[in-house]
């Protein structure tokens, strides 16, 4: 069968659930774009350029990694999102989210490094850490995330 609107392509799955959960892990990656910008441009209202130059950055720097890595962390959830019916898919999913958002972090703070060195130094150790706690707590937060595709025929949501 073609994969089109509609059709399969995995185990009942269709590429309107893929792009359904795309949708959401976005939304959801923006709606913590929004709130990180909105915390680092009341720091800059209250500490001054003065804080982030000190952190060896910008003020635009920093909104731009939020932007970048939030986008991103949302494209990874979407894409993984029927892995949350486990926990252990959670903590996975956490983990993945978490390193393009480290990883855009660090491009912008402190001395300049190769986008390599960022990721086995920075991004890929914060990521292990903290990835898998944050993708439980949205899991048990979210009652095992908020959208997930049900099998067909199947009217419980799935926790």
């Amino acid at each position: 069968m073609p994969v089109g609107r509609g059709a399969p392509f995995h185990k009942g799955h269709s590429v309107t659930d893929l792009m359904r959960n795309v949708r959401t892990g976005l939304g959801y990656g923006l709606a913590y774009v929004a709130v990180y910008c909105g915390f680092v441009l009341m720091l800059a209202l209250v500490k001054g350029e003065a804080f982030f130059v000190a952190a060896g950055t910008t003020l635009p720097g920093v909104l731009l990694a939020y932007l970048t890595g939030g986008i991103a962390a949302g494209c990874v959830v979407g894409l993984l999102l029927p892995l949350a019916r486990t926990k252990l898919g959670a903590a996975f999913i956490g983990f993945v989210a978490a390193i393009p958002v480290f990883w855009a972090a660090g491009m912008v703070v402190g001395t300049p490094q190769s986008l390599t060195a960022v990721l086995l130094e920075d991004a890929l150790p914060l990521a292990a850490i903290l990835g898998p706690a944050a993708g439980l707590f949205a899991r048990s937060h979210f009652g095992s995330w908020p959208v997930l595709p049900r099998k067909r025929g199947s009217s419980r949501r799935r926790t």
